[in-house]
Order: C-alpha cells, then sequence, then structure tokens
C-alpha cells in the first residue's frame, strides 16, 4: 500500500498519478472553518474541482472548499477501508485531527439558546451576511486564485509522477522525462511534456502530453516567472530575476527537478511562478530542485 498524505494545504506532496491510484481527502470549508469533509475518488484534480463548482449535492452549501490533506492508496479497496474508519469518526479521525494540527467543535450537550443570545447570534450573522455581500466579487476572486494556483501546483506534480513512475513514451521508452513549460509570451497557457529528444527541455507543442496545454481562464493569467525563487515580502509582493520561460523537468529515478531557463545551461535550485487574478490578487507557487512544490 503506497500513502502519500499532505499536513499543511499549502504544500502538496502527490507521489503516485491519480490515473491509477485512489484518494482519501479531507476538505475544510473556507466559510465555515470547522466544517470537514471526508471523501473517496480516484482523481482528485477533477474531485476538488466539483466540490468547489457546487456540483456535489452534500458540501454545495458549504463551498468553497481548500484542500486540507490527502492519502494515495495503490489499491481502491484501501481507500474505501480508510475512508470509512475516518468517517467513523473514531480514534484514527481524531489521530489524523492531532497530526494535522485540526481542532474539532466539540458539542457541548447543554441546552438550547436564550432568547437574548437568539438576538445576539442573529445580528451577528445579518452583520457578516452583509460584508460577505458587499465584498462577493473579491472574495470569489480569491478562490478562483487560489484554486488556480493549487491545479498548476497538482500539473507539476503530475510531471514528477509521469517522470518517476512507469509511464512511457509510446510502447518501450521509459527513460525520458516529463516536464513543465511556462512562457511569459502565452501568460493564458502552460504545458505538459514529454522530453522526447532528450535535450532537458521544452522543444516545441509535438512533445505536449495530453490534456496540454492548460488553459487559465477568466482573465487570471501568469503574472511573472522568477528563477530562483527569490522571496515574498511583508505588503505580499515578491522580490526574485524575472526570466521569460522556465523549464521545469524530473526524470526518473530521482524525483528532484532540473529547473531550467532555455538559452542557459545552469540549473536553477528553485523557481517561483506568480499567477494574477483580474482584480490583481496575487498568488506563487514555488518549486525546489529537491522536489517540493508549495503555494505561497
Amino acid at each position: 500500500m503506497d500513502i502519500t498524505d499532505i499536513s499543511h494545504p499549502d504544500s502538496f506532496f502527490m507521489a503516485v498519478t491519480p490515473y491509477h491510484f485512489s484518494y482519501v481527502y479531507i476538505l475544510n470549508s473556507m466559510r465555515f472553518p470547522r466544517r470537514i469533509y471526508i471523501g473517496f475518488t480516484n482523481n482528485l484534480r477533477k474531485r476538488f474541482g466539483q466540490h468547489n463548482d457546487g456540483e456535489v449535492i452534500s458540501t454545495k452549501q458549504y463551498a468553497p472548499w481548500e484542500l486540507l490533506y490527502y492519502e494515495a492508496f495503490s489499491k481502491e479497496r484501501f481507500a474505501r477501508q480508510r475512508e470509512l474508519h475516518l468517517k467513523n469518526n473514531g480514534n484514527p479521525m481524531r489521530e489524523l485531527k492531532k497530526r494535522i494540527g485540526f481542532d474539532s467543535v466539540r458539542k457541548s450537550g447543554k441546552g438550547g439558546f436564550t432568547l437574548m443570545e437568539l438576538i445576539v447570534v442573529t445580528g451577528i450573522i445579518v452583520v457578516i451576511t452583509s460584508v460577505v455581500l458587499a465584498n462577493n466579487n473579491r472574495y470569489g476572486g480569491s478562490v478562483l486564485l487560489q484554486n488556480l494556483a493549487y491545479d498548476i501546483a497538482l500539473s507539476i506534480r503530475q510531471a514528477q509522477v509521469y517522470g518517476i513512475s512507469v509511464r512511457g513514451l509510446g510502447a518501450s521508452n521509459f527513460s525520458i522525462g516529463y516536464g513543465m513549460h511556462f512562457a511569459m509570451n502565452d501568460s493564458t497557457h502552460y504545458e505538459l511534456f514529454s522530453d522526447a529528444d532528450n535535450n532537458g527541455l521544452f522543444s516545441d507543442a509535438s512533445e505536449n502530453v495530453s490534456p496540454s496545454p492548460y488553459v487559465i481562464g477568466r482573465n487570471y493569467y501568469i503574472a511573472k516567472l522568477c528563477a530562483p525563487a527569490g522571496t515574498k515580502l511583508s505588503d505580499n509582493s515578491y522580490e526574485c530575476t524575472s526570466v521569460t520561460q522556465l523549464d521545469v523537468l524530473y526524470k526518473r529515478p530521482e524525483p528532484d527537478a532540473a529547473i531550467r531557463i532555455p538559452g542557459t545551461s545552469s540549473l536553477q535550485d528553485s523557481a517561483r511562478i506568480i499567477v494574477e487574478s483580474p482584480r490583481g490578487d496575487i498568488l506563487s507557487i514555488v518549486v525546489d530542485a529537491t522536489g517540493q512544490i508549495s503555494v505561497q
């Protein structure tokens, strides 16, 4: 049994491909911080999108969600068993909550609210609802930006999985690398590619691997590419060296990333992909040569 877990929602460590493995995952409502959801899927990326798009009836009213934790299993039956254990909310779930730092809300078992308490709570709800409605566009844009950043991080992790697993080009070539290509002259697309010519770089569209190229819609775009990643400043801006193109390549048997700037020969120890919303909000995806990928 192969298990991969995430103990922080801003880090993605997917050690298996979503096309061959099953996942047990935990979501945390961004509007109701104490509301979690435990689920099972064979395609984590697609299922996460369905929850946030309101396509799952049982979770629609608590959307948007963020991915709090997941485990990957090589066999579906193991994943289903793990899901049932966690949903029973016994010792496995209590221990998991402690490990990922999630403190559950305890039910007090006391009587109902007094009239004064109900009036106060109703007033608070009215105020919060007014604030949420007034800032709905900005809030929704922030959620979409976060989803975009997570999606890019998952795509990079998918390239790593292909690079170090048994996926081959054609019938038997398992020696090639797989990577992600980003370019500022096409800031609304990014590409998953197979390094068929073994030059360590993205050559042309003939190297694309389905479903590449990925399209960034709704006027969101890649605002900047950096190598090395640089640092995040206190005002949420970034201090880093800008580049026009960036390739991140993975090749078996090592999980490390070969980060290259096309046109140069040296490898970089890190890279940052900065994405921006139409309102000017920004997030970034940081890739380290050690194989770590995080959203900041």
